[in-house]
C-alpha cells in the first residue's frame, strides 16, 4: 500500500522506471508535485492512501500513474 508521501527522489522515484520524456531514469530528471486523486478518507501511515487512479504531476511535464496494482509507470 502506498501513500500521498511516496514521492521521495531517493526512496520511491528508483521504482518510477525511465522517463518516457527524457530516456533517463526518473530519479535523475523528475521533480514530482503532489499525488492527485487520493483516498483522503483512508490514510496508510498518516497520509492519504493512493488509488489505481493516482497520479503524479512531474515537473518535465509527464504524469507518474499505475499500470497495474502494484507497478508504476
Amino acid at each position: 500500500m502506498a501513500n500521498a508521501n511516496d514521492k521521495d527522489p531517493l526512496v520511491n522515484q528508483l521504482h518510477f522506471g525511465v522517463c518516457s520524456l527524457t530516456q533517463k531514469p526518473c530519479l535523475l530528471t523528475c521533480h514530482p508535485g503532489r499525488w492527485l486523486q487520493v483516498k483522503l478518507d483512508v490514510e496508510v501511515a498518516g497520509a492519504p492512501a493512493l488509488l489505481e487512479c493516482s497520479k503524479l504531476p512531474c515537473a518535465l511535464g509527464g504524469t507518474i500513474r499505475f499500470v497495474q496494482p502494484g507497478q508504476l509507470a
